[in-house]
C-alpha cells in the first residue's frame, strides 16, 4: 500500500536533517575516513594479509560510530555515544550477518541454475570452462536472449527482490536501537508490514539516488588518486574521500530512518 501522506513529509525531513546534521558530525565522519584511508594503504606496505581482520573491524567500528553520531542529533536523550556504538555494532553485525547467510544461498541457487542452463543452452562443459572464464561470458551472451535467459534473468531479479525486500522491512532496525539506547533488529518488522512500496520510494529518495551519486563522486576521486605518483598515497586519498563521498547518502539515509521511526514505532 503506498501511503504518500508519509513518503513526502519523510523525504523532507531526511533532506533537513542531512542539512542541519552534517556539521555537528564532522569529527566522526573524519575519523571514520582516515581509519579507512589507513586501511587501504596497509596492502601497499605489506600488511594486508596480516591486518586485513583488524583493518575490517577498525572501519566497522568508525562506521557505527558515525552512525551513532548521527541518531544523537535525532535522539538526544539516547544512551551515552560509546554505549550506543556498541549497540549499533551489535545491531548492524546481526543484519549482515543475515544477509550473508540469505544471500550466499540465494548466490549459491543462481550459479547452480546459471550451470545447468549453459550446458542445455549452450552444451559448455562445465569443467572446460573453469580454466576459461573467457569462455562462461561468451556462453552467457550466446544465452542471453534466449528463454533460458530469459529464465535465468527473472531469477536473478527475484532474488535480488528477496534481499530489497528484506532491506526495506528492517529499515528502521538502526533508529530503533539508537531510540532504544540497546540492539533492535527484528523488533522493527510488524510496523513495517504492508508498507513496501511507501519505504521503497522514500528508500530511492534518500537513499539510491544520494548512493549513485556518491558512488560518482568516489569514482572520480579514485580516478584521479590513481593519477598520483605515490603507492601508498593513491589508495590512502581514494580511500578518504570515498567515505566522505559516502556522506551524501549517510546523511539522508539516517535522517529517513529516524524520522519513520518516530512516524510508525513512537
Amino acid at each position: 500500500m503506498l501511503d504518500m501522506s508519509l513518503v513526502r513529509p519523510v523525504i523532507a525531513e531526511a533532506y533537513a536533517f542531512a542539512a542541519r546534521a552534517a556539521r555537528p558530525t564532522l569529527q566522526p565522519l573524519l575519523v571514520f575516513a582516515a581509519v579507512t584511508a589507513l586501511a587501504a594503504a596497509f596492502p601497499r606496505i605489506g600488511l594486508g594479509g596480516l591486518w586485513i581482520v583488524p583493518a575490517f573491524l577498525a572501519i566497522f567500528a568508525a562506521g557505527c560510530a558515525y552512525s551513532a553520531a548521527l541518531y544523537r542529533q535525532t535522539f538526544p536523550g539516547t544512551a551515552p555515544l560509546r554505549k550506543l556504538t556498541a549497540a549499533l555494532m551489535r545491531a548492524n553485525a546481526a543484519v549482515y550477518l543475515a544477509f550473508f547467510f540469505i544471500g550466499f544461498f540465494v548466490v549459491f541457487g543462481l550459479s547452480i541454475l546459471a550451470g545447468v542452463f549453459l550446458s542445455d543452452a549452450t552444451g559448455l562443459d562445465q569443467e572446460a570452462a573453469q580454466a576459461d572464464p573467457d569462455a562462461i561470458r561468451r556462453a552467457l551472451g550466446e544465452m542471453a536472449w534466449t528463454p533460458y535467459g530469459f529464465a535465468l534473468w527473472t531469477a536473478c531479479a527475484a532474488g535480488a527482490g528477496a534481499l530489497a525486500f528484506l532491506a526495506l522491512r528492517l529499515f528502521l532496525f538502526g533508529a530503533a536501537t539508537a531510540a532504544a539506547g540497546e540492539a533492535k533488529v527484528f523488533e522493527t518488522w510488524p510496523r513495517t508490514r504492508g508498507r513496501a512500496l511507501t519505504l521503497a520510494l522514500i528508500a530511492a529518495a534518500t537513499h539510491v539516488a544520494p548512493f549513485a551519486v556518491a558512488m560518482g563522486l568516489a569514482w572520480g576521486a579514485s580516478a584521479i588518486a590513481e593519477g598520483l605518483s605515490a603507492p601508498i598515497v593513491a589508495p590512502a586519498a581514494a580511500g578518504f574521500v570515498s567515505v566522505l563521498a559516502g556522506a551524501v547518502f549517510l546523511l539522508p539515509g539516517h535522517g529517513a530512518a529516524a524520522a519513520l521511526h518516530r512516524r510508525l514505532m513512537e
